[in-house]
């Protein structure tokens, strides 16, 4: 039986392939074949059914090692469309808000008007100095020598009682009044009133007291009266309904919200360095510094913003195009005359017929 299986597992008649079943015949024919011991050995082990079965197994291990391949390239196929798809969205994405943000610079080129008023209106509103005569009311009493928590809460009421007053008239009235000269009345009393202030604060400074005078005293009091009206009378209430009546329904929100952050960073920056300001560059700088900007204002308003009242917004356009400033800028007019001359024909006095030659300078 043990024969038998040698010659099994040999593929052959004996363990040394020379058809003998005997032991010793196996041994001596390991000495008659030792010149063909290396292909013996070679074909043992290649023809052994152990090799065949394992062979077998790395037979049916290449399929799967083939499948994985291919899964994997499939895989990676897939990873590579999927980031070509996502950089063509991200690309589309970028060119989508490359061209809105074109359209909106231009359409902000064919509003520039609207947008330097209302941006001038954002600022000035707040580098007039309202914001911190409101702030500062203790310190700035406390400066005039009023000391005393009566009259710092005194002045306080009495300043919102006069803001709410002003405002309920300007509601009343400002279809009457018309908002552009609500706005040019109402800054102007703004510069007046710092004036008054930056005069007073410069005696004080200037004088031997530490505190100002009762006269200055009682000026100081009525000027900071004074700003709080002109605000309420110009800008608290003409702001934002000059800026919502200038701009078509489609920018309007933009511009409200536009003009809304540009006030805060104005207030932020004003209140920052009124104090700073006084410390470093005395009590009356910031006061004068408020009566020019606003002076400047005034100015602007004048030559630059048109009545808006009962108007849509291509009538305010084409009412801003023919004020003085923006004629000045697109080079049509001067600052300071009427119109630039120009040439025009006219008829003559004789004939209604119009000649070339015949020209007049206007």
């Amino acid at each position: 039986d043990a024969n038998e299986a040698m010659k099994i597992i040999s593929g052959g008649d004996g363990w040394c392939g020379r058809g003998s079943t005997s032991d010793e015949d196996c041994v001596c024919g390991q000495g008659d074949n030792q010149d063909k011991n290396g292909s013996q050995e070679k074909n043992k082990y290649v023809d052994s059914p152990i090799n065949t079965t394992y062979s077998a197994i790395d037979d049916m291990q290449q399929p799967h090692s083939s499948l994985t391949t291919v899964q994997g390239d499939q895989h990676g196929q897939t990873n590579y469309s999927s980031l070509l798809h996502e950089r063509s969205r991200i690309s589309e994405n970028c060119k989508k808000n490359l061209r809105q943000l074109l359209t909106f610079c231009q359409e902000m080129h064919d509003h520039r008007r609207q947008v330097s008023i209302a941006v001038f209106l954002a600022i000035a509103q707040q580098f007039c100095g309202h914001t911190n005569i409101l702030n500062y009311a203790p310190e700035i009493v406390r400066q005039m020598g009023l000391d005393s928590k009566h009259y710092t809460l005194g002045f306080s009421i009495l300043i919102g009682t006069v803001k709410f007053v002003v405002t309920l008239f300007v509601i009343w009235r400002i279809e009457f009044l018309g908002r552009r000269s609500l706005l040019i009345g109402g800054m102007g009393v703004i510069a007046a009133s710092t004036l008054m202030l930056t005069i007073a604060f410069w005696n004080q400074e200037h004088g031997d007291e530490e505190y100002m005078t009762p006269a200055s005293a009682a000026v100081s009091l009525v000027a900071m009266i004074g700003v709080a009206a002109g605000y309420a009378a110009s800008f608290a209430p003409l702001t934002w309904l000059l800026i919502s009546e200038m701009f078509h329904p489609k920018f309007r929100g933009r511009a409200l919200g536009s003009s809304t952050i540009i006030t805060y960073l104005s207030a932020a920056l004003v209140s920052f360095f009124f104090l700073s300001a006084q410390s470093k560059l005395g009590p009356s700088f910031p006061f004068m510094a408020y009566c020019i900007i606003t002076v400047l204002g005034v100015f602007f308003a004048a030559f630059a913003i048109p009545d808006t009242g009962g108007k849509d917004p291509n009538e305010i356009e084409a009412d801003m195009k023919q004020m003085r400033w923006w004629r000045w800028r697109d080079g049509e007019a001067s600052l300071w005359q009427r119109r630039l001359s120009q040439a025009r024909l006219v008829p003559d006095a004789n004939n209604n017929n119009l000649s070339s030659s015949q020209m007049q300078l206007v």
